[in-house]
């Protein structure tokens, strides 16, 4: 998603092949990655169509898959490009630090963030966390920071990334945020705060199409 700050035109970044909007989007652009889990392209598109397309037309929204097994490997190739298929966590590789996307964005200006509604101590979240972003947040954090919000056993109300990323809209930089969102995740979380009908609260299907609303 990406969201323009000022309609005035500034230099526009290079190097298209890092990131397909660069070279089409000004220094004065938020750029914010969704990611969601276990959450596949029809039910996406459709939640998209319903929620998005028809409320915010001039929001370009688009969806990638990163098959790879495991959350953290997934995040890392998202990151660097890079396949770490055969180690069971990510290690870390300065070079691939050093030139990866947020890394990018942070040499061009940007505030750079990665906001979760798990623990970042899993699959070594945290290390990569501190590694490619100036900020960071987790439910562990957001719970103190946003008490009012439920918390359950790998995770808090997805909602809260909304409220956490609207702190940094005052900040006096251009944005690159990723926020990742585990209520999509089995056993699927739906807050008592979810407007969306439920049907049968013991159907999994029912809590997963709420929670991806």
């Amino acid at each position: 998603y990406t969201s323009a700050k000022s309609n005035k035109t500034e230099t526009l970044l290079t190097n298209s092949l890092l990131f397909p909007y660069i070279g089409k989007i000004s220094k004065q652009t938020d750029v914010m990655i969704f990611l969601l889990e276990g959450v596949s392209e029809s039910h996406f598109t459709s939640s998209v169509n319903n929620n998005f397309n028809k409320k915010y037309p001039n929001w370009k929204i688009e969806n990638f898959f990163i098959s790879m097994p495991h959350s953290s490997k997934s995040i890392y190739t998202l990151l660097t490009g890079k396949l770490q298929i055969h180690e069971s966590r990510p290690k870390i590789n300065d070079n691939d630090a050093k030139f990866s996307l947020p890394k990018h964005f942070q040499n061009w200006g940007y505030q750079t963030s990665f906001y979760t509604s798990q623990p970042l101590i899993i699959e070594n979240l945290e290390q990569i966390s501190e590694t490619f972003f100036m900020e960071r947040d987790d439910q562990i954090s957001l719970s103190k920071k946003f008490p009012s919000f439920s918390s359950f056993s790998w995770g808090i109300d997805d909602a809260v990334l909304l409220d956490r990323i609207t702190l940094d809209l005052n900040v006096n930089k251009p944005l690159f945020s990723i926020l990742y969102f585990s209520n999509t995740h089995s056993p699927y979380f739906v807050s008592d705060r979810n407007s969306f009908l439920l049907g049968d609260k013991s159907d999994s299907f029912s809590r997963f199409k709420a929670a991806l609303n």
